[in-house]
């Protein structure tokens, strides 16, 4: 990893394939300070130079300017983790050791009551265990990125859909599932596992409006050139009532706010804009969406194992067990998070397309 780190050293980004912006690309605000400087892809080791990553005095979020532009951009994506087709595990399948099926019937019967889905086996005693373990609840439902199951065989958009392992997922709960990803690897891979992908953008797709009845953004928006009209075109795709899912790193985290320059959730060039809780808030509202659930994602323990290794100088797609000291830091992070989650590693907000009377 070192040599790597050597041999990217000298190089820089090609300045003519840069853009750089002056202004904050979510406000448009020139009221900006540096947060860090002389940044370095320290993930993935394949984009050169290093990066200056700007927070907006406006709206508070930060951004990296000058930037690698949309021509561009893909080279630092030539190792990305979503051209791997991972291992699928199907939420149905069957479990040889008793405590294994024991598990898989109280998993599925909190997902039946919680969000409506109609997994089987089921125990519905799973729902009130899961009442009382707040780390396995939350991961459930991050499982499902908290979607409820509201109608027969709604439309599921997931942009960014990668390999498409959440796409498989979904459309086995009983979603009409399709994904988006401009990613031609990442699209391969999905086609090849069965998955309807498209090959693009949201602001090149063609989606049709009024459509959807939910769209999904997992760590997406950080990497869009331009997130507030990428917002607009996922407003008009969906239905009345559609909701909108986002996962994307928080600025606002208490990973954050211990690693900082060597946090996972900076990865630069890839990570263009970074939000709190109130400006990616502020960037839906703006848009026309009304924010409906806020709810905690305990990955405390994943991103400072990966912080950590990027801070050592190690890999973070392979990082070591945490000290205990930084073990018992991430556990009180995922408490924290959970009683207050714009703490959380995870920025997860969901809003739904408020309905214009008349």
């Amino acid at each position: 990893m070192n040599v790597m780190r050597q041999q990217l050293g000298p190089s820089i980004w090609p300045k003519d394939e840069l853009e750089l912006l002056g202004r904050c690309p979510i406000c448009s605000g020139t009221a900006r300070s540096i947060m860090y400087d002389e940044l370095t892809d320290s993930v993935f080791h394949n984009a050169p130079g290093t990066w200056q990553l700007y927070r907006c005095h406006g709206c508070n979020v930060a951004y990296l300017d000058p930037r690698p532009d949309l021509n561009t951009i893909n080279r630092a994506y030539a190792d990305y983790y979503t051209h791997e087709e991972r291992p699928f595990h199907s939420l149905n399948e069957p479990h040889q050791i008793a405590a294994g099926k024991l598990r898989l019937a109280m998993r599925n019967g909190y997902l039946n009551k919680r969000f409506g889905y109609s997994l089987k086996p089921a125990l519905d005693l799973g729902f009130f265990f899961a009442r009382l373990l707040p780390l396995s609840r939350a991961r459930e439902d991050r499982g499902v990125r908290h979607l409820q199951f509201a109608s027969q065989h709604p439309h599921l958009l997931d942009v960014g859909c990668g390999n498409g392992g959440f796409l498989r997922q979904m459309t086995e709960l009983g979603w009409q599932a399709q994904g988006l990803d401009p990613d031609p690897k990442a699209v391969s891979a999905a086609i090849e596992a069965g998955v309807a992908v498209q090959h693009g953008t949201l602001l090149d797709s063609g989606l049709p409006d009024d459509y959807f009845d939910a769209i999904t953004l997992g760590h997406v928006i950080e990497h869009l050139h331009d997130p507030a009209a990428n917002l607009e075109v996922c407003y008009r795709a969906l239905r009345p009532n559609g909701l909108i899912w986002i996962g994307t790193p928080n600025l606002s985290s208490l990973g954050h706010a211990k690693f900082r320059r060597s946090w996972i959730g900076l990865d630069p060039p890839r990570h263009l804009v970074l939000f709190t809780p109130d400006s990616l808030r502020h960037a839906l509202e703006s848009v026309g969406f009304r924010i409906t659930s806020y709810p905690p994602v305990l990955r405390g323990n994943s991103s400072f194992r990966t912080s950590a290794a990027v801070e050592r100088g190690l890999d973070p797609m392979d990082p070591p067990p945490l000290p205990r000291g930084l073990q018992s830091g991430a556990l009180l992070a995922d408490f924290l998070s959970w009683l207050r989650p714009g703490l959380s590693e995870e920025l997860v907000l969901i809003a739904r397309k408020e309905v214009c009377d008349g």
